[in-house]
């Protein structure tokens, strides 16, 4: 991770963990971008990036960067990945289901 990815990563972790403005805060296209990255680790790697995902994807702002049929369906794709492989352990698995269910969870999605 370079440094722009990691002030990325800390400026979301500050805004998808402030739980007095959550619903207030904005998350930009980079934000989006490094987590396609983060989802897209080796699976032994995965856990936790899907955990964070797994709370982008509750926000409120979130709808606007996979709205678009093209970008909804390869983080679709992405998480059906996890599924599949037949070495992602449970835990990864479950929240991997958890995200595909956030996807779901504005009807704009």
């Amino acid at each position: 991770m370079d440094t722009k990815e990691l002030k990325t990563f800390e400026r979301m972790c500050t805004s998808l963990s402030n739980k007095n403005n959550f619903w207030q805060t904005k998350l930009d296209v980079a934000e989006n971008e490094l987590l396609k990255k983060l989802i897209s680790l080796p699976i032994q790697k995965v856990f936790p990036c899907l955990d964070i995902y797994r709370i982008f994807l509750i926000h409120p702002d979130s709808t606007l960067h996979y709205k678009k049929f093209e970008e909804g369906v390869s983080n679709l794709y992405s998480l059906m990945g996890i599924l599949e492989n037949k070495e992602a352990g449970d835990p990864a698995k479950m929240l991997s289901l958890r995200c595909i269910v956030n996807l779901f969870k504005d009807s704009s999605a």
